[in-house]
């Protein structure tokens, strides 16, 4: 990888909170995804690596901020492409990198420094957590089980902890849409969604979907019971 490739995150990424798009084309360059790329891949392979680069670029360089930034501003642009494979893979494995060494940040900070000192604003926080949170409670529906997802899921957790211990968003934030709510009881996935995000899901409907367990197992108990009787 050239000096120029790992130049280029910071050309791309702002250092402040400057709003301003920031292309597509920047977002999906090709040396910046095989920045990305390289990274996971030694983080993957070389297990005693992994520590080293994850403190390296998140303690000294700015790519959580800049990488937060160029992810948030190009969301609906990317949800627009979705269909691309190329684009939605790009996208994705910047997605990872920021999700991981943004993991690794908040295992260092405590709660005064997560809200006095932050690179982020709490306006920021809440942003991000809406987005997080879509991003992944879409990959629990559509059935994908893969690292990113897993990634997402824990700094989805730690995050979550946080606000328990002093609210950074309101609770509206970590809920998904309503509209949603109505399949939840019929979806198979619904099970990881559950186990894992619960608190994306309010608690009454959580109650419903726990109810609606029960009355499917007892049908199929009733099932299982009249075979065993007929057979």
């Amino acid at each position: 990888m050239s000096t120029e490739s790992i130049r280029f995150i910071f050309r791309v990424f702002p250092e402040n909170n400057e709003q301003r798009d920031v292309p597509l084309s920047d977002i999906m360059d090709t040396g910046f995804y095989h920045f990305c790329s390289i990274i996971s891949l030694i983080q993957s392979q070389w297990e005693e690596m992994r520590q080293g680069i994850l403190n390296v670029l998140t303690f000294g360089t700015p790519i959580v901020y800049r990488l937060w930034m160029g992810i948030s501003r190009s969301i609906d642009i990317i949800n627009m492409h979705s269909d691309i494979r190329s684009t939605f893979d790009h996208f994705n494995l910047i997605l990872l990198l920021f999700t991981r060494c943004f993991r690794h940040l908040l295992y260092t900070m405590d709660d005064h420094e997560f809200f006095n000192r932050s690179i982020f604003t709490m306006s920021d926080m809440s942003n991000m957590v809406s987005i997080l949170r879509g991003l992944t409670f879409n990959m629990y529906m559509d059935g994908s089980d893969n690292q990113l997802r897993e990634d997402m899921t824990y700094l989805l957790q730690q995050l979550y902890d946080r606000n328990c211990r002093k609210t950074f968003c309101n609770e509206s934030v970590w809920l998904v849409d309503r509209s949603i709510y109505s399949i939840l009881t019929v979806k198979v996935n619904t099970d990881d969604v559950m186990r894992n995000i619960p608190f994306v899901i309010p608690f009454n409907n959580r109650v419903d979907i726990f109810y609606n367990y029960i009355k499917q197992d007892r049908i199929q108990y009733v099932y299982y019971y009249i075979y065993i009787i007929f057979i």
